[in-house]
């Protein structure tokens, strides 16, 4: 079916009273449901303004007497009244009442539909991700614009229409049909949507004139061919896809066969021609850096540019361009069939990855929803609700009413569908409307309510506060059951649990959102175990979706069972409650057990869709790898056909000379919320419509501008009215060329038929398109808060229509549309006058324009107040107060006044009285007329003639110069286009050529703030300058054999070449022959190091005595006055070197060396006398290491004389004559040739000794014995004793804290035993006896077993207890109780399930509870708490106690 390209709808006629007037329709006073109230008559000044993209409207006047008789109407015409005119159709009017020697009222109107409309707002997401999200979105039926015949949910006009619900669709071109864009919009006002929606799709709305039904009209070219789906990309009358222009059907519009010319409307034709707004070349943007990337790709050649040049640039090419240019078209398409074919397996496999992804999916439909029919389908809704909930259950006896309201409600919610709302009723003191029955025992035995549904978001017509489409139920009762009735005396579960329990996993599921249950086997009777003939058995059902919902639906599977188990932790595969059955509803046992009976189904489920979803995933990968491989040819392709490397450089670097470039941005194109194939779906179409839009860029704009006369004078009127109708083209003539206009208002003066103000827009000269003099057709102004109407006209003169015309009317309209589409205005009105600022919804801040109004005059500003824009009243003015206007702009049609002063930094133009005077370098142009004789201006023939002497004057002077030069200089030559010399002098040079430049401009004299005295640039960029400041500039490489840099210079490494490692990582490991540093001391081991060592102060105290010389054994000793020191950094490595230089007592001079980094923690000596000669000199190993915190490192030392140190450690072998630590001694191994004394001591290893005395103990060679008696008693005073039964003879062995205590093969007479006594008790004091570690740990090792008894036997330890590789952990924990009964999973890192679980309740007094059976969940690192009876609603949180074995390495 073809569209309309001329409707009635918008044809208006009007009918001439015999002396040739126009006869004035009737016009009627009407009610809101559009019936006549009564006629307004008589009326005077009527005009109607029939518009093709903006609402009609109409003015006029009506007096309140005529000829002494009151109008009975009169006071009812008053805002907002809805008007008819015979023949236009319906009105909204704002009136102005006037009173002087007679009352009258000046109305004005707009369409009424459009003003209604514009009061009414919707909130829509059309096609966008939240839309797609809804419950209710079937992906088989998007929203298109308009389905006339079903699914209205899925038609962007019923869904918009949905909040105008006394508005209906009537006429709708088919090509809009199945249209699909994105919208989305808030609280936007439905006239103002339709706008948005006309700008997008290319379409316009018109209201029947007398009816609320809305029509929409295609005002695009579209291709009808099937295979372009409407494609509406339309070049030069060539569909853009199927490269034919056979299918073209045309937009709205009637190309009339009316001829305009001076023969009968027209009076004059101007066309002029915009040449600044031809662009050849487009950058494409998309809404964001994937797709506007992908669209470069897309293009051959891999090149986000796009050009196209028109026949009159072409010209301008040189040959060598002209010919590659035209070449480079055939070139491509020998290219382009294979390009596109791999893009069409790149596009296959993204479809074919979508499909297998995400778009494999059946058509499930809802039945419980009837768009057509919202109050019926409130109605199934509920029939739906009480169907799934036949009853409720109690988790505990003690379970109130509240609580059962609300989980049956919640229940509700999930299976009410998206869009509508479910809820209690409330009767009239606002309380919701349920109730329940209780027994004897106050435990509740069934509940009713009254449930309501609506649909959402839309109200009544006639009271907001009320839902338009609703269902009110009667009352509802549902039986409750005992749900805290586990297993009856039988051991079977009860079916009131049964019944519990399977509500619970029903709600999981409703909440996993699948609103379908695939058959399983038990579903049948038959006795087969497997139903594949059926579509409905679920291994048929679930292989007809994707991975993605495959997916959805086994987590939603797995939650069902991981449901079963939070409500009883006892059910988990492999416990004994997993038989246990249940008794059925009938009273009979079942057969199957609970267990498997609520989860066995979805097990299987989740089960077999693991397989399909593995074996979708194959085929997935396989299209991937399939894309991968086309996506290397296209880059291929791209590499050879990019249009730089076709052209060369040279003709590339010609054809940007060209270039005229502009961004051609769509943010409407995007990857946020669309899939992989609709994105690439959505490229193509960028493209092509970037290539349409670049077509009419690149051709000349044409800018219209005619005079005509009122069509309504001519004699033949009715004959051309049909043709001369707003939305129609008409024709005319310009320089010899055909001007094709389409007619966009067309004014009715029912008073004066002289007066015409036709407007045209969309025009096409010749084949090149037209700029519109409207620039577009403009979009609605809002409706939102308020509407602007058209004023009676005033007088105009035709003759005064030109480009000022057109400058004015652009500037006020756009003016008007500002003002008139201004929202969240606020006007604050006080003593200080009025102030008018908009509020920014963004920020919650004003705006900084505004505007204040006093008594004397209005002023504006653009920045908060801090300035004055523009001022109009009382002004200061020339040293003087006077009343005025002071802006940037002053525009309009006349300036009148006595003086006209223009000035700006070039000069000042004044006009007065006595003529025209120019100063400070003004000058005057005359643009295409005839200039006036020199002798006609003042003072201008003198100048003239002054400067044609000046210039003779120069003329003579250079003259001179060049003999001078050439007969001086003898090598110096001047020719018309250079200066050859060896030396020229002078403040300023400058060449250039081709976009390359050479300036030197050491005076400044050219630019007093260029700061460059040498600037050297190419392709009009940059490559080299210096700075007066000695600063300089290089773009491209530097070639030196030498490079000296001044301190503080920094240069990046990766610009410098040929440096060892170190220079550029500046790690001490990256050095050369750089020794081991990791057998010295590390800073943090210093402190512990030098406790009870010497102070400084006491070092200086030593020093300074007399026998120093003496005591260093002779070395040559110097003080620090006379030592002289430089220190050195390495610019490269940053490697700190520190010389220090002295003359010893033996009269020679001697040096130290000392390394380190800033950022070193140690100093490095090295010294090449006494301390390091010969082969080993500068070897590293007479390397000495000093840490900036004090410690010395070194592999070795003698030191003559005493060693003070409060700590130390001894790694390797201890040789002393004699000793005395006064602190703690650590030794790995050691040997002491004398006597060894020490207060404490730790050894890290072993001791060995030939004989000795520890304590009580004595040592000898090959024992060790106390001097009690073992035999006669178990303990001993020494606090460590033991005993040994048997005969033997083996070896037994203590171990305390790391040391080992070896015994010998002695025959004890009793069990043995240990104890350590550390707290200074009495030995045999029972309370004392313990063993204690306080730093490490007590180990007992045995290969037997280790028994602890004594009737006060305890164990205490701040750390933790453990039994071989496992260890004793306690935790206390608060939890929040939800309800009676709950399972709680408290964290047991690692623990070791093959040991027991301690848990109690650790606050009794707060409350009490019960903990039944746990279970450890070791693969969780869990252990699953049941508890019951909880004071669930008296305390919030209960506390639990426990403990566990952890497992250790």
């Amino acid at each position: 079916m073809s569209n309309v390209i001329s409707s009635n709808l918008l044809k208006y006629k009007v009918n001439k009273n015999i002396d040739g007037s126009l006869e004035i329709p009737k016009i009627f006073l009407m009610s809101r449901n559009v019936r006549k109230r009564g006629q307004i008559a008589p009326i005077e000044g009527l005009v109607i303004t029939p518009n093709f993209t903006e609402m009609n409207e109409c003015s006029f006047t009506v007096y309140k007497e005529n000829n002494g008789i009151t109008l009975p109407l009169f006071d009812k015409i008053k805002d907002n009244s809805i008007i008819k005119i015979e023949g236009f159709g319906l009105f909204q009017i704002k009136v102005s009442l006037h009173e002087s020697d007679t009352v009258y009222k000046e109305v004005t109107g707009q369409r009424m539909q459009a003003c209604e409309l514009g009061q009414c707002k919707c909130t829509l997401e059309i096609n966008t991700e939240d839309d797609i999200a809804r419950k209710d979105y079937d992906k088989n039926y998007p929203t298109v614009f308009y389905r006339p015949d079903n699914h209205p949910e899925a038609s962007l006009l019923h869904r918009v229409l949905t909040y105008a619900p006394t508005y209906s669709i009537g006429y709708v071109d088919p090509s809009l049909y199945n249209l699909n864009r994105q919208f989305s919009c808030k609280d936007q006002t439905v006239y103002d949507f339709l706008q948005d929606v006309a700008q997008e799709i290319g379409c316009i709305f018109v209201f029947t004139p007398d009816k609320r039904v809305i029509n929409v009209f295609d005002v695009e070219d579209h291709c009808t061919n099937p295979d372009c789906n409407g494609s509406r990309h339309i070049v030069n009358g060539v569909c853009q896809k199927c490269k034919s222009s056979q299918y073209i059907e045309k937009g709205y519009g009637l190309d009339s066969s009316t001829f305009l010319d001076t023969r009968n409307l027209l009076e004059e034709i101007t066309d002029t021609i915009d040449a600044d707004s031809i662009k050849n070349c487009f950058k494409l943007v998309a809404g964001d850096d994937t797709t506007t990337n992908l669209i470069g790709q897309r293009l051959i050649g891999n090149s986000p540019y796009i050009w196209t040049f028109s026949d009159f640039e072409i010209e301008e090419f040189s040959d060598e361009l002209r010919e590659k240019w035209l070449s480079y078209e055939p070139f491509l398409e020998t290219y382009q069939e294979e390009f596109n074919k791999q893009w069409d397996i790149i596009n296959d496999c993204i479809n074919q990855k979508l499909y297998w992804m995400s778009g494999k999916m059946p058509v499930v439909e809802n039945p419980t929803v009837d768009v057509s029919d919202p109050k019926k389908s409130c109605k199934n809704i509920y029939d739906e609700i009480t169907s799934k909930i036949t009853y409720t259950t109690l988790s505990s006896k003690k379970t109130v009413e509240t609580t059962v309201a609300n989980q049956v409600l919640n229940y509700a919610k999930l299976i009410c569908p998206e869009g509508y709302e479910v809820s209690y009723q409330v009767n009239e003191n606002g309380k919701k409307k349920y109730s329940s029955v209780k027994n004897s025992e106050g435990i509740i035995t069934s509940f009713t309510a009254y449930i309501y549904i609506c649909l959402k978001n839309c109200k009544d017509t006639e009271d907001s506060s009320k839902d338009r489409y609703f269902y009110q139920s009667e009352a509802w009762t549902i039986p409750v059951k005992p749900g805290y009735d586990l297993v009856n005396k039988d051991g079977l579960f009860t079916s009131d649990y049964y019944l519990y329990l399977k509500q619970q996993m029903e709600i999981a599921y409703a909440k996993a959102d699948i609103v379908y249950q695939p058959k399983y086997d038990t579903d049948y009777d038959d006795g087969v175990t497997n139903h594949l003939k059926d579509p409905d058995y679920y291994k048929n059902y679930f292989k007809e979706y994707g991975i993605q919902r495959l997916t959805s639906f086994k987590e939603a599977y797995d939650t069902c069972t991981v449901s079963l188990f939070e409500q009883n932790s006892s059910l988990t595969e492999g416990s004994e409650d997993t038989e246990r059955k249940y008794v059925q509803l009938t009273g009979v046992q079942s057969k199957v057990s609970l267990y498997e009976e609520l989860s066995g189904r979805y097990i299987a489920y989740s089960t077999y869709i693991e397989t399909i979803i593995e074996e979708y995933t194959k085929i997935y990968k396989n299209y991937d790898e399939k894309q991968l491989a086309a996506k290397e040819q296209v880059d291929k392709i791209n590499a050879t056909c990019n249009l730089k490397t076709y052209l060369g450089d040279q003709l590339f670097s010609e054809l940007l000379t060209f270039k005229r470039e502009d961004t051609y941005e769509n943010k409407n194109y995007s990857s946020d919320v669309v899939d992989e194939a609709t994105l690439m779906s959505n490229i193509e179409e960028f493209i092509v419509a970037a290539k349409q839009e670049i077509a009419k860029a690149c051709q000349p704009k044409h800018e219209i501008a005619v005079k005509m006369s009122q069509l309504l004078t001519l004699s033949n009127y009715e004959t051309v009215v049909d043709a001369f109708a707003v939305g129609n083209y008409v024709r005319s003539r310009v320089n010899g060329e055909m001007v094709k206009m389409r007619i966009v208002s067309i004014p009715i003066n029912f008073t004066d038929i002289e007066q015409s103000n036709v407007t045209f827009s969309d025009s096409l000269v010749g084949n090149t398109q037209l700029k519109s003099m409207q620039d577009q057709i403009q979009k609605a102004t809002s409706m939102a808060t308020s509407f602007g109407f058209v004023e009676k006209q005033s007088e105009r003169n035709n003759e005064q229509v030109n480009s000022m015309n057109k400058s004015i009317s652009d500037g006020l309209n756009a003016t008007k549309n500002m003002i008139m589409n201004s929202d969240n205005q606020d006007v604050v009105i006080d003593t200080h006058g009025i102030l008018g600022r908009e509020l920014d919804l963004n920020t919650n801040t004003y705006l900084d324009e505004q505007y204040r109004a006093v008594n004397k005059g209005i002023i504006y500003t653009d920045n908060g107040w801090d300035t004055i824009k523009a001022a109009l009243g009382k002004i200061y003015f020339g040293g003087k107060w006077q009343y005025g206007l002071i802006g940037e702009a002053v525009v309009g049609k006349l300036i009148a006044g006595e003086q006209l002063e223009i000035s700006d930094s070039k000069g000042t133009v004044k006009i007065d009285g006595n003529g025209i005077k120019l100063s400070s370098g003004a000058v005057i142009d005359w643009d295409n007329v005839d200039a006036p004789e020199i002798s006609n201006i003042n003072g201008l023939s003198d100048r003239l003639d002054q400067g044609d002497e000046n210039l003779n004057n120069y003329k003579k002077e250079i003259s001179e110069f060049q003999d001078a030069v050439n007969g001086s200089l003898g090598v110096t030559k001047i020719t018309a286009s250079s200066i050859i010399s060896p030396k020229l002098g002078g403040g300023y040079l400058y060449i250039s050529k081709d976009g390359c430049s050479v300036q030197i401009d050491p005076s400044q004299v050219y630019d007093g703030k260029n700061s460059k005295v040498i600037n050297v640039q190419a392709n009009n960029k940059d490559i080299f300058y210096i700075k007066r400041d000695g600063s300089g500039y290089f773009s491209g490489e530097v070639i030196a054999s030498k490079l000296t840099l001044g301190t503080n210079i920094k240069v990046s490494t990766d610009n410098i070449s040929g440096l060892s490692t170190v220079a550029t990582s500046g790690k001490y490991d990256d050095l050369t022959g750089n020794p081991d540093l990791t057998v010295y001391a590390k800073s943090d081991d210093v402190d512990t190091k030098l406790k009870g060592y010497a102070t400084t102060g006491a070092l200086d105290a030593y020093l300074k005595t007399n026998d120093l010389s003496t005591k260093l054994d002779g070395l040559n000793v110097s003080y620090r006055g006379d030592v002289t020191t430089i220190q050195t950094t390495d610019a490269t490595t940053g490697l700190i070197t520190t010389t220090s230089s002295y003359v010893g007592s033996d009269g020679k001079t001697y040096t130290n060396q000392t390394y380190t980094y800033p950022d070193s923690d140690y100093v490095l000596l090295s010294r090449e006398n006494k301390w390091g000669t010969g082969s080993t000199a500068g070897d590293g190993k007479n390397l000495v290491k000093i840490s900036k915190d004090g410690l010395l490192e070194a592999n070795n030392a003698i030191i003559y004389g005493t060693v003070y140190a409060t700590d130390g450690e001894f790694t390797g072998k201890v040789t002393a004559t004699s000793g005395s630590f006064a602190g703690s001694l650590n030794s790995a191994t050691g040997t002491f040739t004398g006597a060894l004394k020490g207060v404490t001591g730790d050894f890290a290893g072993k001791i060995t000794a030939d004989s000795g005395q520890i304590g009580g103990w004595t040592i000898k060679n090959n024992w060790l014995k106390t001097t009690a008696n073992m035999d006669d008693k178990d303990y001993v005073d020494t606090g460590i004793s033991w005993s040994v039964s048997g005969s033997d003879k083996k070896q037994y062995q203590l171990t305390m804290n790391g040391v080992n205590i070896e015994l010998d093969n002695q025959s004890l007479t009793s069990k043995l035993k240990v104890r350590i006594n550390s707290f200074g008790n009495a030995v045999n004091s029972s309370s004392a006896n313990c063993v204690y570690a306080n730093v490490g740990y007590v180990n007992f090792i045995s290969s037997g077993n280790i028994e602890f008894d004594g009737a006060n036997f305890g164990i205490t330890s701040t750390g933790s207890l453990r039994l071989g590789k496992k260890q004793l952990v306690f935790h206390s924990l608060l939890v929040n109780i939800s309800a009676t009964t709950m399972t709680y999973y408290l964290i047991a890192k690692n623990i070791d399930e093959t040991m027991p679980v301690s848990i109690c309740n650790g606050d009794g007094e707060a409350a009490q509870f019960d903990i039944g059976t746990v279970s450890i969940l070791p693969s969780k690192s869990q252990i699953l708490v049941p508890l019951s009876n909880l004071p669930y609603g008296d305390v919030k949180s209960i506390r639990l106690t426990y403990s566990y074995w952890e497992k250790v390495s």
